[in-house]
């Protein structure tokens, strides 16, 4: 074999390496698993206002909802339906749940601990309330705010896999 003929076909080998490997590189950058799930609230005899955020989620996926709620002598229920939430390789989405309490008397909220789905760890924590543990009533005074922390992380046996099921998580304000 003549080395120009040697040369050429060194060269082509290269190139389907490196278009290979490039190929690998973004199916390994561009993974793509879905979380579905819904927020609730249900408030009774309350004057509140309910901010959810979320960061980490790829694109354009991540929430930003707020609702005011005027329960006052009746019962209100509402919330953010159909959350889905892209995981972007490597990032945990962390959800921010915030309560005001707008009235001149105190509250109790209460928070239900989010459903588990199969690929995906979820902790939990509160601040600015009564107690420390996320499932307990939280006292929340006259124009103070309560703070519920989300962080859905996808374990690495999903990363090839759907995540199957629907997250959720309700919150009860109460006067």
């Amino acid at each position: 074999m003549s080395l120009k003929a040697k040369l050429v076909s060194s060269i082509a080998a290269f190139c389907l390496v490196l278009a290979l490997m490039v190929v690998g590189i973004f199916a390994a950058n561009s993974l793509q698993v879905n979380l579905s799930g819904n927020l609730t609230y249900t408030a009774t005899d309350v004057v509140a206002e309910i901010n959810v955020s979320s960061t980490g989620a790829k694109g354009d996926s991540n929430i930003s909802w707020s609702s005011s709620v005027d329960a006052t002598n009746d019962e209100l229920t509402g919330g953010y339906d159909a959350l889905n939430l892209e995981f972007a390789k490597g990032t945990p989405i962390v959800i921010t749940v915030t309560v005001k309490n707008n009235s001149n008397e105190n509250m109790t909220v209460t928070a239900t601990q989010p459903t588990a789905v199969s690929g995906v760890t979820i902790q939990t924590s509160v601040s600015g309330g009564s107690s420390s543990t996320y499932t307990e009533a939280q006292t929340v005074s006259a124009s103070q705010t309560v703070t519920y922390t989300i962080t859905l992380t996808m374990q690495d046996t999903a990363e090839n896999n759907d995540i199957t099921g629907t997250w959720g998580a309700n919150f009860t304000l109460a006067r």
